[in-house]
């Protein structure tokens, strides 16, 4: 197996990997959002060779080539080939900022956790989530802040990029506070309903072949408008 070109340290991914001996696990990447987001594609926590990648899904061979679809597939689906970014390395605020001008968010569920061994989600214990209602429904969470539409959230739906996602989703997520502070998002005959999707993983540890999952991720982007 290709390995993984070496960690600088101090770097975000080095503090990641010192926390495994004894810490919890933040979460080191911003939100990529827009006011007027129509689909939030979340994941649920990522893995240590994404951190070291420096961006979402941002895995590489020791070539610098991404070792996930993610990327690959969002290109296809949006027609978006800036997305795939200039090789080995690529731009990650380019491909953030082409995102968010096709009105689609990125984040994960889990904001912080402990994950023993490898990187995979079945590691993730002990997780806290994001506060992902909070962000679609005012724009805000944390220490980020972003411009919101008057007339409320234009999100129609939440892709999960994984089954794992979504579960985590359901139990730290959809909790019961969550659907009475933000009910307005989930259910529909308060306002506005926001649709869950579960996606297959873009991994490619995740053997459906590629354009299996291609069709799987068009078929969850239709009728958007993006």
């Amino acid at each position: 197996m290709p390995k993984i070109p070496p960690i600088p340290k101090g770097s975000p991914a080095a503090r990641q990997i010192h926390a495994l001996h004894g810490g919890r696990l933040k979460h080191p990447f911003e939100p990529v959002w827009a006011p007027d987001a129509r689909v939030l594609i979340l994941g649920s926590y990522p893995s240590r060779e994404s951190v070291a990648g420096g961006g979402y899904y941002g895995a590489r061979y020791a070539d610098g080539k991404l070792r996930n679809d993610f990327w690959p597939l969002m290109a296809d689906v949006l027609v978006e080939p800036r997305l795939l970014g200039p090789e080995p390395y690529g731009d990650w605020e380019d491909r953030y900022d082409t995102l968010s001008a096709n009105r689609v968010a990125l984040w994960d569920v889990v904001r912080s956790c402990e994950r023993d061994g490898p990187s995979s989600d079945g590691a993730i214990r002990n997780a806290r989530p994001n506060d992902v209602a909070g962000l679609i429904a005012t724009g805000k969470t944390g220490r980020w802040a972003y411009a919101r539409p008057d007339n409320g959230t234009d999100l129609e739906r939440i892709l999960f990029t994984g089954t794992r996602a979504r579960d985590l989703f359901e139990r730290l997520v959809m909790t019961r506070e969550a659907r009475t502070s933000h009910r307005d998002l989930w259910d529909e005959p308060h306002g506005h309903s926001v649709v869950l999707w579960t996606l297959p993983s873009p991994s490619r540890a995740h053997t459906m072949p590629y354009a299996r999952k291609l069709e799987l991720y068009r078929a969850a982007f239709q009728g958007l408008g993006v």
